[in-house]
């Protein structure tokens, strides 16, 4: 492609240079409108000269026609009021008219983002020297000489109308002094729309399209990329950071509390992948092409994150580097390889945990729990990891009591019951709606009896095992509207024939859905489906109460910076971080934080002021 330019320019030269154009005329048709603008009528342009009807030059023997040399010619060009802008413009194009005699535009249109404290400086300023240096001009009556564009930040020199003055230029906006690097001061503006987009879907595309919709002349497309792999270096260290410091906050929590263990902790572990499905047919493998997943302490009200693992198949170096005939192999075969994971490799939640273990053991602290999912793999990476360092040590899987639930209705309403259970329903559509419903109720009992035997074990539901066989037997009973158990073993029922649980669920009695007529068969498998909860073993892993509910809504604000339908290969791991820093330390803290660390790099200057709404 560059031989094939580097050709086609030379070739242009050389027609340009031969004389292609010489004996030629344009002719420049009369009531030719661009851009709103009205072309000189009739004006018919030769190669060394240029005709203006409507004019008689006593020299040129034509009458009503005036011919000039190409000097002169171009001037008298330029001064026409009606040659439009764009008619001039084509001419220079097909190599008539230069480039210098293009009529000027006016470059200084459009709005400009500028520090409102460097404003009223610089305007105080030229004041001072106007009236310093021309203290004779009547009035000062400023407009802009120049502007000099640095990312979203912009230099400006200043002229006055009357006078000859001409300001010094001035910088509109907030600078990171460099010292120790050559080159202008980085612009605090271009960093902080760098950290901002990383908790927004939009790249530097995206974002320059807004900015010309907004009338803001947009940065250059290169140096956005080049400022946010800055920028996204920082707040991935930034988030390590504050994952640390978590860690340590929540074992200083339990030595206050007077935990014999401040060095083990409880995690509720969740992931995430940028696809919808898991298989594909485009391609070998998963579908997804990058997966993160984070780990949220459950010891402290707060239950911040405090470790994440990312896994990335992305790398747009390598693939740049092998079309161009390099051989390099991702991940880590050439220098900025941002893939951790082969192309063909699957995701692995198990690997992502082991990855999660190890941050938290290098802060000196061991996982014992770790509430997963019903099909995830995460826990068995801890205790692989756990293991090895400890061979006595077990990091135990808590299952989510919200999941567990969802599954029971699953398994209740997928139930194939008899017909004579509800006897009520004559249609399968009737059947369909009351084992809808029961599923409903059986769901909301079964949570409201692990609720109440939660608050009489005092937190843990091992203490009340012995009361599950009885608890069933009643539940089976109440269903079939027999309350005779239902005071003693029920535990949410108290069997008076007004307050009982009938009346009291928002399924059963609004619903008039009947007593239930069960089988023995219909009686074994409600006993199934409420041992998914009610059970020894149900018990065990839902004995503390943990859920992921906050982890999903945390892991899933990801998906606002980082939509399944959009690759980020070399920030991907920033965006996580950020998303990670906003839900630990809030918005308005993590915006100070982050332009904190623009400032540690770099020396601060003076003139630097706190946003208000950060303290």
């Amino acid at each position: 492609m560059k031989g094939y330019r580097k050709r086609k320019e030379t070739f242009f030269k050389r027609k340009s240079k031969s004389g292609t154009n010489r004996g030629k005329s344009v002719v420049i048709p009369p009531g030719d409108q661009h851009g709103g603008e009205a072309s000189t009528s009739g004006l018919e342009i030769h190669e060394d000269s240029i005709s203006i009807p409507g004019s008689s030059d006593p020299t040129s023997g034509a009458a009503g026609q005036t011919t000039l040399e190409q000097g002169s010619a171009l001037e008298v060009l330029h001064q026409q009021p009606t040659t439009s802008y764009n008619t001039v413009r084509s001419l220079r194009a097909r190599k008539v008219v230069p480039k210098k005699c293009l009529p000027a535009r006016n470059v200084f249109e459009g709005m400009r983002i500028v520090n409102n404290f460097k404003l009223v400086e610089m305007m105080n300023s030229i004041y001072q020297l106007h009236d310093a240096q021309h203290a004779a001009c009547p009035g000062i009556q400023l407009e802009i000489a120049s502007e000099k564009k640095q990312g979203m930040a912009w230099r400006f020199v200043y002229r006055c109308k009357i006078c000859k003055f001409k300001s010094p230029e001035y910088k509109l906006f907030m600078e990171i002094e460099q010292s120790h690097k050559p080159g202008p001061n980085p612009a605090l503006i271009n960093r902080d729309l760098q950290s901002v987009l990383l908790d927004t879907p939009m790249g530097p595309t995206r974002t320059r399209v807004l900015l010309s919709g907004l009338d803001i002349p947009p940065p250059t497309a290169t140096g956005m990329r080049r400022t946010a792999n800055k920028v996204a270096e920082q707040v991935t260290q930034l988030a390590t950071e504050d994952m640390n410091e978590r860690l340590e906050e929540v074992k200083a929590t339990k030595l206050a509390r007077g935990d014999n263990r401040p060095d083990v902790i409880d995690v509720s572990v969740d992931a995430r992948y940028n696809a919808i499905g898991f298989g594909s047919t485009k391609k070998p493998g998963q579908r997804a092409s990058q997966a993160y997943s984070i780990a949220m302490e459950k010891n402290t009200e707060m239950e911040y994150i405090v470790a994440m693992a990312v896994e990335n198949k992305l790398c747009w170096t390598g693939a740049w580097l092998r079309g161009e005939g390099y051989e390099v192999q991702c991940p880590g075969g050439h220098e900025g390889c941002t893939a951790n994971l082969a192309a063909v490799a699957p995701h692995s939640e198990f690997e992502m945990g082991k990855a999660m273990a190890e941050n938290i053991f290098m802060k000196g602290m061991l996982v014992r729990y770790a509430v997963t999912d019903g099909d995830a793999k995460s826990a068995a990476g801890f205790n692989s990891f756990c293991s090895k360092l400890i061979p006595q040590w077990k990091v135990t899987r808590m299952a989510d009591t919200v999941h567990l639930s969802s599954t029971q209705f699953k398994h209740c309403n997928n139930a194939v019951f008899s017909r004579d259970m509800f006897p009520d329903a004559s249609t399968k559509a009737d059947y369909n709606t009351r084992r809808l419903l029961l599923s409903k109720d059986v769901r909301a009992r079964c949570n409201a009896i692990c609720k109440e035997l939660m608050n009489i074990s005092n937190g843990d539901l091992t203490h009340v095992t012995c009361k599950i066989p009885r608890i069933i037997d009643a539940t089976l009973a109440c269903y079939a509207d027999d309350h005779s158990k239902c005071l003693l073993d029920s535990v949410v029922c108290t069997g008076d024939v007004t307050d009982n649980w009938w009346t009291r669920s928002k399924f059963l009695g609004p619903n008039q859905l009947p007593p239930l007529q069960m089988n023995e068969t219909d009686k074994k498998l409600m006993a199934d489906i409420l041992k998914m909860r009610l059970s020894e073993q149900a018990f065990q892993l839902t004995r503390y109460g943990y859920t992921t509910q906050k982890t999903k809504p945390s892991i899933g604000s990801c998906g606002v910076n980082l939509p399944k339908n959009v690759n980020y290969s070399r920030n991907f791991s920033a965006r996580v971080s950020s998303t990670i820093l906003k839900y630990n330390c809030g918005i308005a803290r993590i915006y100070k934080k982050k332009r904190d660390i623009a400032y540690q790099e770099e020396s601060t200057i003076p003139c630097r002021r706190t946003l208000p709404w950060t303290g």
